[in-house]
Formats: structure tokens, sequence, C-alpha cells
């Protein structure tokens, strides 16, 4: 399929097809998406081990919420 970019967004695809890791903008969409998808998922994690933590939750210690966020364990884990 074939987008319509903004010139600097048009640089910044072309730069990355020019790569030769993505066949396709389908695919390199795809792993953009798939990445922003991920960061907000780190994000809403790490916002919720700050509630937790300012909130006084058992188990939620600093070191503890700090320590599972650098493993990318799931806080809801425990």
């Amino acid at each position: 399929m074939s987008y319509q970019f903004p010139d600097a967004l048009q640089r910044i695809v072309s730069s990355r097809m020019k790569t030769g890791k993505y066949r396709d903008e389908d695919e390199l969409l795809l792993d953009a998406f798939r990445a922003l998808s991920d960061e907000e998922e780190d994000i809403a994690a790490i916002n919720e081990a700050i509630g937790d933590w300012s909130a006084d939750k058992p188990g939620s210690s600093r070191g503890s919420v700090f320590e599972a966020m650098i493993e990318g364990q799931d806080l809801a884990e425990g």
C-alpha cells in the first residue's frame, strides 16, 4: 500500500526503508506501531508502580518497584 507522508516523516520512512530491514512501508508501520504500543505499556507500568509506591501499597517498596521495572517484570504479578 502506498502512503502519503508529510515531508519530514517521508524522510524518516525513506531512511528506514533504505536499511533493508523492511519489505515495504506496511511492515515498517507495523513495527513502528508495535514499538509505540510497547512503550505505552512500559509507561503505564511505571505509572502504576509509582502510584503503588506513593500509596504505600504492601510489597511496593522503592527498591522492589524499580528492580521490577529494570527486570521487565509485570508489576501486577508482585
